[in-house]
């Protein structure tokens, strides 16, 4: 009876991990394509020159560029990567500001809020924002505890989900 059960037991492990292997390799199948241009999207070349440098020799292997016309295609190359950085510099101020915009806007109507309404109904406003605050962090937290779990599955996914935390 003890062998019978310890082989079942065994056979159920040997089942179970190759269950596991053959669902991370359907993953990688199905997500193949995505995760090449997010692992090349995570890991950026700082400056536009390398970016240049880096997309001409690429298409240098595909498609053997002569000297000039490699020369050529670096300086669009370079043009094309120095205006895409200006232009993320450009879209990230503008976040910013509109995020101080927000925030004084949010002021000025709590101030607003605050001449109209009376005692009792200022300390139920906030408790009420309190409450929503409270929901708010238990929306963030069960994310973030989500986003641990899948950390967990794919380790390589560890600095996207410490950047949105940061957020």
């Amino acid at each position: 009876m003890k062998k019978t059960l310890i082989a079942a037991l065994l056979l159920a492990g040997l089942a179970t991990s190759g269950i596991a292997q053959e669902k991370a390799k359907r993953t990688q199948n199905r997500h193949g394509g995505q995760l090449e241009r997010f692992e090349r999207g995570r890991n950026r070349i700082a400056s536009p020159e390398q970016q240049a440098r880096q997309a001409t020799d690429r298409l240098d292997k595909q498609l053997s560029l002569s000297d000039k016309q490699k020369s050529e295609v670096y300086k669009i190359n370079l043009k094309r990567a120095k205006n895409m950085a200006v232009a993320r510099e450009k879209s990230q101020k503008q976040r910013l500001q509109q995020l101080k915009q927000m925030e004084s806007e949010r002021a000025d109507n709590e101030k607003r809020l605050s001449r109209v309404l009376n005692s009792q109904q200022q300390a139920k406003y906030a408790s009420l924002k309190q409450s929503r605050a409270e929901k708010l962090r238990d929306r963030k937290g069960s994310s973030i505890k989500r986003q641990k779990n899948v950390a967990k599955r794919d380790s390589s996914n560890r600095r996207t989900v410490e950047a949105r935390r940061a957020r």
